[in-house]
C-alpha cells in the first residue's frame, strides 16, 4: 500500500486533508521545504521536511498541494531528482482551486496535551447552583472544558502548559510523585527516559501506588516534583495533608497543585457534622470538605511553603487562552520550601 504524503502545510494543505478524511483515506505526513521551527504535527499528523523523505521506505504517493503553479513544478522536479525512486507524484493546486475552496478548515483550537488542532472543546462539570453563586474557579460546567481527542481537561492542560513554562521535568533528571494522575500528564512525563516517576492514588488500580496523602510512605526530602490537581479540597486534615507534602519535597523542588477556587470569599471550611447533601449545596460535591477562597495562598504559607500563582489571564492573550481550551482565571500554584 502507498504512503500518502501532502506536500504543504498550508491551506491548500489542510483543504486536501480535510476531503481525504470525508472520503476515509489517511495520510502517512505532511511535508515541507523547510523544517519547522515552531509546530511538527497539523492535525496530529507530523510534518517532515523534504530531505527526510528520503528517509521513508516503501512506495510514497505524493500530493503537492500549493497554489502557485510554477512552485509546485518546481517541487515535483525537485522530487523526482533527489529522491530516485519509482514514485507516483500530482500537482493539486488546480483541483483545489476549482473544487474545494468552499471548505471550511475550522482549526483555531489547540489542545497542547497531545498536540492536536481541534475544531472545539465539548463541555464536562458538576451543575450545581453553588459554583454559580460563588462563580467557582476550576469547578462547575464548562461550556468548552474536553479535548475530543485525548480527554484531557481545560485544568490538565494549564497545567502541562505551567510544566513545561515553569519546571524541568519533561528534561531533567528528576523524580516525581504524581497524586490522582492524569493520564495525558503521565504520558507527556513518562518520554523523559530520565524521569523517575511514581503515580499514586487512593483508589487500587487507578496509579502504581496506593497512597494517602496524610499518610505518604516515602522518605523525607526525596521529590524534585510533586503534581497534585483537585485532591487537597477532598482531604479532611488539611494541614497534615500539606505538611507531608512538604516534607517529602526536596529542598529546591516544586510542589505543583490547584484546587477549585472562589476568590469572592474566605475559604468555607467543613466539619464533621455536615451531611452529604449540605456537602453539596455549600461545597458543589458531597466527597468536598471544603470550598478554597481567596485566602488560599496564606493558608498554605502557613504550613511553611512559598506560593507563586499563575492564571492564563496573566500569562496569554485572550485569542491564546480560546486557542488552548484554558478557563481564563484559573489558577495553578507553583509551591517550594520556605527557607
Amino acid at each position: 500500500m502507498k504512503k500518502i504524503i501532502i506536500y504543504g502545510a498550508g491551506n491548500y494543505g489542510k483543504k486536501l486533508w480535510a476531503m481525504l478524511c470525508e472520503m476515509g483515506i489517511a495520510i502517512y505526513c505532511f511535508c515541507q521545504t523547510e523544517s519547522v521551527q515552531h509546530e511538527n504535527t497539523l492535525f496530529g499528523i507530523k510534518i517532515l521536511p523534504v530531505t527526510e523523505l528520503l528517509e521513508i521506505a516503501g512506495d510514497k504517493l505524493i500530493l503537492i498541494a500549493i497554489n502557485n503553479v510554477e512552485t509546485s513544478k518546481e517541487i515535483k522536479q525537485r522530487l523526482l531528482n533527489e529522491l530516485k525512486e519509482d514514485i507516483t507524484i500530482f500537482e493539486c493546486g488546480d483541483f483545489i482551486r476549482t473544487n474545494l475552496n468552499t471548505v471550511p478548515i475550522d482549526e483555531h483550537k489547540h489542545c497542547i496535551t497531545c498536540n492536536t488542532w481541534i475544531k472545539e472543546y465539548m463541555p464536562a462539570g458538576n451543575k450545581e447552583s453553588v459554583f454559580q453563586k460563588y462563580h467557582v474557579v476550576g469547578g462547575g460546567y464548562r461550556e468548552n472544558a474536553v479535548c475530543p481527542k485525548c480527554y484531557s481537561l481545560d485544568r490538565t492542560r494549564w497545567c502541562f502548559y505551567i510544566l513545561k513554562k515553569y519546571t524541568g521535568i519533561f528534561r531533567e533528571t528528576c523524580k516525581v510523585l504524581h497524586f490522582a494522575p492524569e493520564d495525558v500528564l503521565a504520558k507527556r512525563i513518562c518520554i523523559n527516559e530520565k524521569c523517575d516517576y511514581y503515580s499514586c492514588d487512593l483508589v487500587i488500580g487507578k496509579a502504581a501506588h496506593i497512597v494517602d496523602v496524610t499518610n505518604i510512605p516515602f522518605n523525607s526530602g526525596v521529590f524534585d516534583y510533586i503534581i497534585m490537581n483537585h485532591v487537597l479540597e477532598h482531604v479532611q486534615d488539611e494541614k497534615q495533608a500539606v505538611m507531608e507534602l512538604n516534607r517529602v519535597l526536596k529542598t529546591e523542588g516544586k510542589l505543583i497543585i490547584s484546587f477549585p477556587i472562589c476568590m469572592d470569599i474566605d475559604t468555607l471550611e467543613g466539619n464533621e457534622k455536615m451531611t452529604k447533601e449540605d456537602r453539596v449545596r455549600i461545597f458543589g460535591q458531597e466527597d468536598h470538605m471544603r470550598l478554597y477562597g481567596r485566602n488560599y495562598k496564606e493558608r498554605l504559607e502557613n504550613y511553611g511553603l512559598k506560593v507563586e500563582s499563575y492564571s492564563p489571564i496573566y500569562e496569554l492573550t485572550l485569542e491564546e487562552i480560546e486557542k488552548y481550551g484554558f478557563i481564563k482565571d484559573d489558577i495553578m500554584l507553583v509551591c517550594t520550601k520556605e527557607t
